[in-house]
């Protein structure tokens, strides 16, 4: 069986993983998660996990990287992951009781093809 390397240290994400039987190892790359200039929310969590599964891939080059991200949108407007414990629940309090918009990027890399 390939080598599976999930580019994220989110529990869930492990968690989807063991659900499935897979046999794999954590690595979750340091990268640059700035917005950039008018980016929209879906452009901005595929754009991320392309990112993450490229550079794991460069460290594990043998390795069927899986990455993604998630981001929260809300009138058309990206919400950004909270800075402290107090920036996390005014967001919460924001949200509860509203619509708001959960997306979702996945990329499935090796050296020969990436999927996203």
């Amino acid at each position: 069986m390939a080598h599976i390397v999930l580019a994220s240290s989110s529990p869930r994400r492990k968690e989807l993983l063991q659900q499935l039987g897979l046999d794999f190892e954590i690595y979750s790359p340091d990268i640059d998660e700035s917005v950039h200039e008018n980016e929209l929310v879906h452009h901005y969590v595929e754009r991320l996990a392309r990112e993450k599964a490229q550079t794991v891939l460069k460290l594990f080059p043998e390795a069927i990287v899986i990455a993604a991200d998630t981001s929260l949108g809300r009138d058309g407007q990206m919400i950004g992951k909270p800075e402290s414990k107090n920036h996390a629940f005014e967001i919460w309090k924001q949200l509860s009781g509203r619509w708001h918009d959960v997306f979702s990027g996945l990329c499935v890399a090796t050296q020969q093809q990436m999927l996203s």
